[in-house]
C-alpha cells in the first residue's frame, strides 16, 4: 500500500492536495476542526492561521505543520465525502487475519530483550488487511458524527488514499496556561472485573507509562497526577491516569511533542536510540501503516489539542489496513496478548458498524 505520507511529504515539495482533501479533529469543546485543501507544509505553527501537525513514528518530517486553505469549525462533517443518500451507511469490506507467525517472531523477539534487560516493555503490533466489496472506506465517516469522549474522532483523505478513527488517547491539550494529558495502558476486555485489570502485569504497563509522562512534564511547569482510573470504551476497557500542568511560560509545541511521543503505550521503555530502532523493526516487520499511533493535533490561537492515531483504518483505493498493537513486559503470555489484539481490532470493526466477513476464513479468525 503506497503510504499517505508519500503523498504529503514528496522530497522538495511543499504544498499537496487539491480543494477536494481534508483533514479534521474532533476537539474537547465538540467541534470538529477542519481544513480543506490545497495544504502548505511548515516548520511550525502560527498564531495567525490554524495548523494541523502531523508526523511518523520517529518523527522525521522537518515540516509537520500543515496549514489547509480553508479553516472551519463544526458541528457536522458528512458533508466532507459525497455519499448517495440511497448508500449503505458502511462499506461492505471481507477482511483476512493478520499472520500469527510474524506476531509470534515478534512476541518472542521482545521477550529476549526484555531477559537481557534492554528494555522494560515494547509494544509490537499486527496487521489486519480489507478489501472493500461495495461502498468507500471514506463513506466510515458517518459513524464518527455522534462520538462523544472518551474518543476524538479524526480523520485525513488525500485522493484515494486516507485515514480515520477515534482516539481515546490524547498527547496533550494546551488551553491557556494548562495542559492535560492522560496514561492509557492496561488492557482487559468489559467483563473483566477492575481488580483484575490492576494486577501485576497490567498495572506495571501501565506505571511504565504514567511515569514516563510525569517526568516527560516536570520540565515543563508543577504536575498533579490523578490516582490510577478505569477507561471502559465499551468492549475493551484501560487502566488510565490523568495529569495537569499549570505551564511555566509558553511551551515549543514541537519540542514538546517531541518530549512526549512515542509514550511506552506505543513505544519502547526506557525511550532511547537503540530501543526506537527496535521498535521501527518491529512495526516495519508487520507492516504496521507509517499513520499509525502517531501524533495528530490542531492548533488554533494558543490553544492547541493532539492525539494519538489509534483505533483507525487506513485506505488506499479498496485496499484497507487496520493495526493494533500491544504491551509486552515480562509476564506476558504471548496466547493472552494475541487475544487482547484480536479484542482491539474488533473494538473498531464493532464501532464503525462493520461486519465480520473474512474471504472465506471463520469470522472469529477476523
Amino acid at each position: 500500500m503506497t503510504s499517505l505520507f508519500s503523498q504529503i511529504y514528496s522530497p522538495g515539495k511543499t504544498t499537496f492536495g487539491t480543494s477536494d482533501d481534508f483533514l479534521f479533529l474532533k476537539q474537547p469543546d465538540g467541534c470538529f476542526a477542519v481544513g480543506k485543501g490545497p495544504f502548505s507544509l511548515h516548520t511550525g505553527p502560527s498564531l495567525d492561521t490554524p495548523s494541523f501537525y502531523l508526523n511518523d513514528f520517529s518523527h522525521r518530517f522537518s515540516r509537520p505543520w500543515i496549514r489547509p486553505r480553508r479553516f472551519y469549525q463544526t458541528n457536522s462533517i458528512i458533508d466532507l465525502v459525497n455519499q448517495p443518500r440511497h448508500a449503505p451507511t458502511s462499506p461492505l469490506i471481507t477482511w483476512q487475519p493478520p499472520s500469527r507467525e510474524i506476531f509470534q517472531r515478534a512476541f518472542e523477539t521482545v521477550c529476549h530483550y526484555l531477559r537481557d534487560g534492554a528494555v522494560n516493555k515494547l509494544v509490537p503490533a499486527v496487521v489486519e488487511e480489507g478489501r472493500v466489496m461495495a461502498g468507500k472506506a471514506e463513506h466510515l465517516l458517518r459513524e464518527l458524527e455522534s462520538t462523544t469522549w472518551p474518543s476524538y474522532p479524526y480523520g485525513i483523505r488525500i485522493g484515494d488514499a486516507g485515514m480515520i478513527g477515534a482516539s481515546p488517547e490524547p498527547i496533550v491539550s494546551i488551553e491557556g496556561d494548562r495542559l492535560s494529558t492522560i496514561a492509557l495502558a492496561g488492557t482487559a476486555a468489559s467483563e473483566v472485573a477492575h481488580e483484575t485489570l490492576l494486577q501485576d502485569k497490567e498495572r506495571r504497563e501501565h506505571l511504565y507509562v504514567a511515569d514516563f509522562i510525569a517526568s516527560r512534564l516536570q520540565a515543563y511547569g508543577k504536575t498533579s497526577r490523578s490516582s490510577v482510573n478505569q477507561l471502559d470504551l465499551g468492549s475493551v476497557k484501560h487502566l488510565m491516569t490523568g495529569f495537569e500542568t499549570l505551564l511555566k511560560s509558553k511551551p515549543d509545541i514541537t519540542q514538546l511533542i517531541d518530549t512526549l511521543h512515542p509514550t511506552p503505550a506505543v513505544g519502547p521503555s526506557p525511550r532511547n536510540a537503540q530501543t526506537m530502532r527496535l521498535a521501527l523493526a518491529l512495526r516495519n516487520m508487520a507492516g504496521v501503516p507509517p499513520t499509525f499511533a502517531v501524533p495528530f493535533g490542531v492548533a488554533c490561537g494558543n490553544d492547541f489539542h493532539a492525539l494519538l492515531t489509534i483505533r483507525n483504518i487506513h485506505w488506499q483505493g479498496s485496499r484497507l489496513l487496520l493495526a493494533a498493537g500491544g504491551g509486552i513486559v515480562r509476564g506476558s503470555k504471548a496466547n493472552e496478548e494475541w487475544e487482547e489484539l484480536r479484542l482491539k481490532r474488533e473494538s473498531v470493526k464493532t464501532f464503525f458498524g462493520l461486519g465480520f466477513r473474512s474471504m472465506g476464513l471463520r469470522a472469529l479468525s477476523a
